[in-house]
């Protein structure tokens, strides 16, 4: 994945959580609604997704 241009920071909304923790207790109470990948097993997954994407 290749970047054009420059990054810049802005200030966050003051609504703006400063850490996300959503709520999945819905999903999970659903029948058939169950993660098949473990939270460590995702992030690798993500990571590498990413490191292959950036270098393609």
């Amino acid at each position: 994945m290749r970047r054009a241009g420059s990054s810049r920071f802005v200030d966050r909304p003051v609504d703006d959580p400063g850490r996300r923790r959503p709520d999945t207790r819905l999903a999970r109470e659903q029948p058939g609604r169950q993660p098949r990948t473990g939270w460590t097993e995702g992030l690798a997954r993500t990571v590498g997704w990413f490191s292959r994407a950036e270098a393609a």
